[in-house]
């Protein structure tokens, strides 16, 4: 039996670009748009225009790390002025969780259950 050893050396500029490179960009951009449907869909419909205000922002955010690296994100945002009521509910009435749910089902989907 031939022994075989690996010897992995961190190239942290490697990472650090991936992290901000193109092809990962159009994944999480991806992601976001295949989410972004099922947001709409999931939606409650008597809620305004809480259901037509969602949209995909692509940023980058540096919240990782010790100095903390640059990373692309694609964030799913509603942008309805009553966002907050409807995902968080009031006293009145519950709240519907929307992102959550979506956050869920791109879990399953990230499966393949």
């Amino acid at each position: 039996m031939v022994e075989v050893r690996v010897r992995f050396v961190l190239d942290k500029k490697g990472i650090a670009a991936c992290a901000v490179g193109p092809e990962l960009r159009h994944a999480v951009h991806d992601i976001a748009a295949t989410a972004l449907p099922y947001a709409e869909f999931i939606s409650p419909r008597d809620t305004g225009d809480y259901e037509r205000s969602w949209e995909i922002v692509d940023t980058i955010v540096t919240d990782i790390g010790r100095p903390p690296m640059a990373r692309v994100t694609a964030q799913l945002a509603n942008t309805s002025d009553h966002a907050i009521l409807v995902e968080v509910g009031t006293p009145t009435v519950d709240p519907h969780r929307v992102l959550a749910k979506v956050l869920d089902w791109i879990d399953v989907l990230g499966r393949g259950t």
